[in-house]
């Protein structure tokens, strides 16, 4: 383990994104069993946390499946990313939207407004788009270990908590939500 000085007696261990992400879960949320970790660039699925080498795997950096989605969806819209939370909560319904792809997402957006689908209720569908592709792509068959925690920027989305436990079908008591602070590796 490569060891990094930070004075004459402090030294603090060098951890990789991965390890760093699941240490800082375990240190937070010791009884956490997965973790579910969507930010701007990258998501990644981190599961079997009561091991010391957890198994996890990680999208391709495609902007589908992160919160660059999101923001894409929203310009395109002609909305801010900040409103996205406050409209999403006055969803009526949940239409079936593309989230594989930021271009397969525009012709679905455009085909649900000509169907005159409100804002909220496509915004709610890229939620649940998204989720189903994080579900499919990165967790495939890899064990969901409850609880779940979902951490990285996308926490600050209202309608990804609600697409999260539906989709993985968590109850309460077996999901946390949890913004953690930035952990960088170098």
């Amino acid at each position: 383990m490569h060891r990094q000085s930070l004075g004459a007696e402090d030294e603090i261990p060098y951890l990789g994104y991965i390890p760093a992400v699941a240490e800082g879960v375990r240190y937070q949320v010791p009884e956490a069993g997965s973790i579910i970790e969507i930010g701007s660039q990258g998501a990644r699925f981190i599961t079997n946390l009561e091991k010391q080498a957890p198994e996890f795997a990680v999208n391709e950096h495609c902007a589908g499946g992160t919160g660059s989605f999101f923001e894409d969806q929203m310009s395109r819209l002609g909305l801010k990313i900040e409103d996205y939370s406050l409209l999403v909560e006055q969803a009526q319904s949940v239409p079936r939207l593309s989230g594989r792809c930021a271009v397969f997402a525009k012709t679905d957006i455009i085909h649900r407004q000509q169907e005159g689908v409100s804002t909220p209720d496509i915004l709610l569908g890229l939620c649940y788009a998204l989720v189903r592709n994080y579900k499919a792509t990165i967790v495939k068959n890899l064990p969901v270990k409850k609880p779940v925690v979902f951490c990285g920027g996308v926490t600050q989305n209202a309608g990804m908590e609600r697409a999260i436990r539906e989709v993985f079908k968590l109850e309460q008591g077996n999901w946390k939500f949890h913004m953690m602070p930035c952990i960088r590796a170098q």
